[in-house]
């Protein structure tokens, strides 16, 4: 992986947006796309790296996207459908027409950002969880008051304010757990709700849970919003002592997430797709960089070469794939 894509990979990870890693595992015939290319897709179309040329840019950027769109990687071939063993499942297959005639098999691998284990306090359940979190492959994200000891966590956010919910990153795949004891669980649910995680859970008894809710309540929170507060946290296994209550919360979250909840959202540009007049090839009319106009029809086309033939020769080409 060259160091251009690297830094691409770090940088897109630490802001947790989803992109697709892209591999060129196969190649044959005169091709710029070699074995080891390798690039990375953003859902916006956004390309670092190499993996071949302009014919096959346009097509794996396509397929990078649906990929991200189902969330399951891609074996992408593409060129004559007779150098492939085609039909096992997870290959898909795209013609090649241009004039170097080689062909490549492309590894595409959608990279989401980890579900996110946010939790605020640094109670015995609260260190539990983070300890757990980690186990299970969260990024887990420890929000705690200045004098307190530092967390296992893989961040910790020095400061209790809806501020600090943003400076943790809270999204759609974030789960919250508020585990202060007492000490400031209204503020804490309060800023927790505010944002736009799926699971918002308060450590606490049934008793308490209620007294938070109505104090919210009084301060104008919406019946809305509070229903969305898990209180108290965790499947109900009675009373036990706070490593099984850390557990029960874990096992919540699980089941939440196992129901299709807290999945990242990926955002795709949409495509306007045309269809190359030339080669058959599809191509994406907002980005083609190769057009031609021909009574007041814009054609869309893969490559020069493809917009070179049909201006030669129009009449042998069908007009089924313009853009006006």
């Amino acid at each position: 992986m060259n160091h251009q894509v690297l830094q691409a990979e770090v940088a897109l990870a630490a802001e947790r947006r989803p992109y697709a890693r892209v591999t060129v595992i196969w190649a044959s015939g005169p091709t710029s796309g070699k074995v080891g290319n390798q690039a990375v897709v953003t859902p916006d179309g956004e390309m670092v790296g190499w993996i071949g040329g302009a014919c096959s840019r346009d097509q794996v950027v396509r397929h990078c996207q649906e990929v991200l769109a189902a969330g399951e990687p891609q074996v992408l071939c593409l060129g004559e459908a007779s150098l492939f063993a085609l039909g096992s499942s997870g290959r898909v297959h795209e013609p090649i027409r241009c004039a170097s005639e080689g062909a490549l098999e492309i590894f595409i691998e959608p990279r989401l950002p980890p579900s996110q284990l946010v939790v605020v306090g640094d109670a015995p359940v609260a260190r539990t969880l983070c300890r757990l979190g980690r186990a299970l492959d969260y990024e887990v994200v420890a929000v705690v008051l200045e004098d307190s000891e530092r967390p296992e966590a893989d961040r910790v956010v020095r400061t209790l304010t809806p501020e600090a919910l943003a400076e943790a990153r809270v999204d759609e795949s974030s789960f919250v757990v508020v585990a202060s004891m007492g000490q400031y669980d209204e503020d804490a649910v309060e800023a927790a709700l505010g944002t736009r995680a799926p699971y918002v859970a308060l450590v606490a008894s049934s008793r308490r849970g209620a007294a938070v809710r109505e104090l919210l309540a009084a301060r104008g929170m919406c019946g809305g919003r509070l229903s969305r507060l898990r209180a108290p946290a965790g499947l109900d296994l009675g009373t036990v002592p706070h490593r099984e209550i850390a557990v029960s919360v874990l096992a919540e979250i699980v089941q939440v997430k196992a129901g299709g909840v807290g999945r990242p959202t990926v955002t795709l540009v949409e495509r306007d797709e045309v269809v190359d007049p030339v080669c058959g090839m599809t191509v994406d009319r907002a980005t083609a960089r190769h057009r031609h106009v021909l009574d007041g029809v814009t054609y869309a086309f893969c490559c020069a070469g493809c917009r070179d033939r049909f201006a030669a020769d129009p009449g042998s080409y069908t007009a089924e794939s313009c853009c006006g």
